[in-house]
Formats: structure tokens, C-alpha cells, sequence
């Protein structure tokens, strides 16, 4: 099911008429962010988060000499 030159033409032209050729450009430019923000909070969470306390795993030096 591939999208022919045919089929992209006309749904630009609708999408022109739904929403004018003015307001086209500055939809696209917020969908275009939208994916861009999905794309990093997704990166975001795959990194492993960092423990609040990181005092009790850090270790000191002993006085035992």
C-alpha cells in the first residue's frame, strides 16, 4: 500500500483547503516540533536515572593504619 504521487497532491490540496495556505507552514512547524520533543523525552528515559542519595554509596577512607 504505497502512497502514489497522485494521492499526496491531493491530500496537500485538502489540507490547503481545511486550513489555508497561511496557516500550513506553522502547523507543520508544530507537528515538526511535537515529534522532535517526543523523540527526546523517549531519549530521556532510556538513560539510567541517578540516585538522590549518593552519600551512602559513596565509601570513605577508614582510619585503620
Amino acid at each position: 500500500m504505497t502512497m502514489s504521487f497522485a494521492k499526496l497532491i491531493l491530500i496537500v490540496f485538502v489540507l490547503l483547503l481545511f486550513f489555508g495556505a497561511g496557516r500550513l507552514p506553522r502547523l507543520m512547524s508544530d507537528v515538526g516540533r511535537s515529534i522532535r520533543a517526543l523523540k527526546d523525552g523517549l531519549k530521556d528515559e532510556k538513560k539510567p536515572s541517578i540516585p538522590e542519595d549518593t552519600a551512602s554509596l559513596t565509601t570513605r577512607p577508614s582510619d585503620d593504619v
